[in-house]
């Protein structure tokens, strides 16, 4: 609708919005993302994958701070390694999409 259209368009100028990326860009998920799509926009050069990673990291990134909120004892999530192995992400993602597309 125009009423919808117009709502988003003065969001997307908003000082709000500009307020909440930047929030999210020096948060520990938005640094993930960041890192992780970087690395592997920069190995692979597909944007797609480098999408799907960065989305990867930062639910891991969340996960890590649900099991760290929750406190329990039970959970089996391991925190992130310093250094992540892209050539590890690059053919995991890999095999993802030969299973997706089979030729």
């Amino acid at each position: 609708s125009e009423k919808g259209k117009a709502c988003k368009k003065a969001y997307a100028q908003s000082e709000k919005r500009k307020a909440s990326q930047k929030a999210w860009a020096q948060s520990e998920i938005g640094k993930a993302y960041q890192k992780v799509y970087k690395a592997v926009l920069r190995r692979t050069g597909d944007r797609e994958q480098a999408q799907i990673a960065g989305k990867q990291a930062a639910a891991l990134i969340r996960k890590t701070n649900i099991a760290k909120n929750n406190e329990v004892g039970s959970t089996s999530i391991s925190p992130l390694p310093r250094r992540f192995s892209v050539v590890k992400l690059k053919e995991y993602l890999q095999s993802r999409s030969n299973l997706s597309h089979p030729e």
